[in-house]
């Protein structure tokens, strides 16, 4: 998966295609070859040597043979190799006509042969079980995903450059989505092999990215830039909540964003600012917060306009990511509007590298407040009960350690999981609490819930 998160998913193939010189147009100059993969980049090609064409400079004509009429692709030429022990070459090539490229990608996506050919199968074997399984895969590729790409195909075709959405279609790709994701959550709990299960849903996001990913949030959440899910880009877009992308990738765009767990996270972030603006209520001295796995600091900007007058008192935010480029937006928007009194130390650091450190050679120091609202659920067992230990250990006499966590029993994070590669570690909130318990001893638990109730807060007092 770590190649499909760089790159656009490139799907193999074997379609018969017609390639020529552009300088020679002449039907005699056509040879035949084979596109072995595509991808939404370009197109990979077998076949015999053409004369006095050499890469980086060539541009090749395409022509694919339909049954209704052809397809003709223009393409230039980005390299060349000979294939082993024939004289015919591989062509790679970057398509010039992205428009008809993706026409024969969805179109191939559609299918049924291919969908079939696509499909994993389990290991080889005798046992009627998995070959019962291998039925049930091949049934969910040939006629469940056949059919919502048909739709998908349906509904683009009914767009046009107007912006804004159109209600009607928009239900029609919330339906159809939801549906094909919980086909697919049967489907894994019948198969109960995650491996077979993964490759299930890397061969499913190959097909449906043609559309799926003209959503920029949506591409973002499979591609995951910055090597993580959920970094503070993306959860600027979940905060922002807004359409970003044309055509299709705009239907997507309002799916991911009206899901349950979009929603949670806007109120987490919305509930966070409210209990730090209460916390900063309850304490008249100077107060020390540190926000772990800080992202973009969003609930503290929403904050800080609140914050004046503050009279003699200083606040202290210690914000700590490892991600360099999440600390430089943050610290950007935070000096544009932090009040004189309040403090700020940005810390690029994983948080994870200080839990085998004693706490009294920690050093981010004790701390009045400190809160987590995006880690946790990533963590296992073990080393979620050492993040425990770590960040417990950090508060003053009297502090507070503020955490959140997704609920299993409440949201199941299928759209996220199928269209994203995006998953958590599932527990409920009994669980989380089993894990605080058994990692810093009795202390007295306060559970509060964000609007959707999908995400709870943990607040934990010294």
């Amino acid at each position: 998966m770590g190649s499909e998160r760089r790159s656009s998913p490139r799907i193999n193939v074997h379609i018969p295609v017609f390639l020529r010189s552009s300088e020679r147009l002449g039907h005699r100059e056509c040879v035949g070859g084979e596109i072995i993969n595509l991808s939404s980049q370009g197109i990979c090609i077998v076949g015999p040597v053409l004369p006095n064409l050499q890469a980086p400079a060539g541009t090749l004509l395409l022509t694919i043979k339909r049954r209704k009429g052809q397809l003709d692709l223009a393409a230039k030429l980005v390299w060349t190799q000979r294939e082993t022990k024939t004289t015919r070459l591989w062509y790679g090539l970057s398509c010039l006509d992205k428009p008809s490229l993706s026409i024969l990608r969805k179109m191939l996506s559609t299918q049924e042969d291919f969908l079939r050919t696509l499909a994993p199968h389990n290991r080889e074997s005798d046992d009627t079980d998995l070959e019962k399984v291998d039925d049930v895969v091949d049934t969910f590729f040939t006629r469940d995903v056949r059919q919502y790409l048909e739709k998908l195909f349906w509904v683009e075709s009914k767009l046009d450059r107007e912006k804004g959405l159109k209600h009607r279609l928009f239900r029609s790709v919330e339906r159809l989505s939801d549906g094909i994701v919980k086909r697919g959550d049967h489907l894994q709990c019948l198969v109960n092999d995650k491996p077979f299960a993964k490759a299930i849903k890397a061969c499913f996001r190959k097909v449906a990215g043609e559309w799926v990913y003209q959503s920029e949030i949506m591409e973002r959440g499979f591609k995951k830039p910055r090597g993580y899910p959920g970094d503070y880009y993306m959860l600027e877009l979940i905060y922002e909540n807004r359409v970003r992308s044309p055509g299709i990738g705009a239907y997507f765009d309002q799916y991911f964003l009206n899901n349950a767990y979009a929603a949670a996270v806007r109120n987490r972030k919305d509930m966070m600012h409210e209990m730090l603006s209460r916390l900063l209520e309850e304490k008249r001295g100077p107060v020390r917060i540190l926000n772990l796995a800080c992202g973009s600091c969003r609930e503290i900007r929403e904050l800080l306009p609140s914050l004046t007058p503050l009279g003699g008192r200083v606040i202290t935010f210690t914000c700590l990511d490892n991600d360099g480029e999440a600390l430089e937006f943050a610290e950007s928007k935070i000096r544009q509007i932090a009040p004189d009194k309040v403090k700020f130390r940005f810390v690029r650091e994983d948080t994870l590298s200080f839990l085998r450190l004693p706490v009294r050679c920690n050093p981010l120091g004790t701390h009045d407040v400190i809160y987590s609202i995006g880690l946790i659920d990533y963590l296992p067992d073990r080393i979620l009960k050492s993040f425990l230990r770590f960040s417990y250990g950090l508060l003053e006499k009297g502090g507070v350690l503020i955490l959140t966590h997704k609920d299993k029993e409440r949201y199941r994070p299928l759209p996220a999981d199928w269209f994203c590669d995006w998953s958590f570690v599932s527990r409920s909130e009994q669980k989380v609490i089993q894990l605080v318990r058994e990692a810093i001893g009795g202390k007295e638990i306060l559970i509060e819930r964000e609007q959707t109730g999908c995400i709870f807060f943990l607040t934990i007092r010294s």
